[in-house]
């Protein structure tokens, strides 16, 4: 877009484990920092939101992601025609008790293509996020998602019988290339 925003942002001097070392021992983590894309509800004292400010300033107010695992982008206004493979499925946002985040009604959770047949009214909205830990899946989703991916063919072919579990490491004798 052609439009230009000014945003207010807050300096991080010290961190205390933010961010973390890498896995391998290699050093620390190449990032300088965060780009808080969220709702103004979760705003810094003194800060400004770039969505929030770019959509104030005229861009329409759409925002989208292609997320990869080296890689990424972020529309703001649309999305790159070019960089998709068929139309865009749009959802609306979620307001009231969770208006600070960015949140959406899950219609069903399908595995494998298959609908476990978790409806809206047994899921309740979904907070969105792109960045950190938070997922909130009540219990019978969540049951019917580990019971459906860990009984398929590919799960039982790496993990073999072990239970999938968020308490648990997960250990495999296939190579990466595999």
């Amino acid at each position: 877009s052609a439009t230009s925003v000014a945003v207010k942002f807050a300096a991080i001097t010290t961190s205390r484990g933010f961010f973390r070392s890498l896995g391998d021992g290699s050093g620390p983590i190449p990032f300088q920092g965060i780009m808080g894309l969220g709702p103004n509800a979760l705003l810094s004292h003194g800060t400004t939101s770039y969505p929030s400010s770019s959509f104030m300033a005229g861009v329409a107010p759409e925002m989208a992601f292609q997320l990869c695992p080296d890689h990424g982008t972020m529309w703001l206004g649309g999305v790159d025609p070019a960089a998709q493979a068929s139309a865009p499925v749009t959802t609306p946002l979620v307001t009231g008790l969770f208006s600070a985040y960015y949140a959406v009604n899950v219609s069903d959770v399908a595995v494998g293509g298959t609908s476990l047949g978790v409806q809206q009214s047994g899921y309740g909205p979904t907070i969105i996020d792109t960045g950190t830990s938070i997922a909130f899946v009540p219990t019978a989703a969540l049951t019917a998602m580990t019971t459906a991916i860990s009984g398929s063919s590919g799960y039982q072919a790496v993990f073999g019988t072990q239970a999938l579990s968020d308490m648990t490491c997960m250990t495999t004798d296939m190579t990466s290339a595999q």
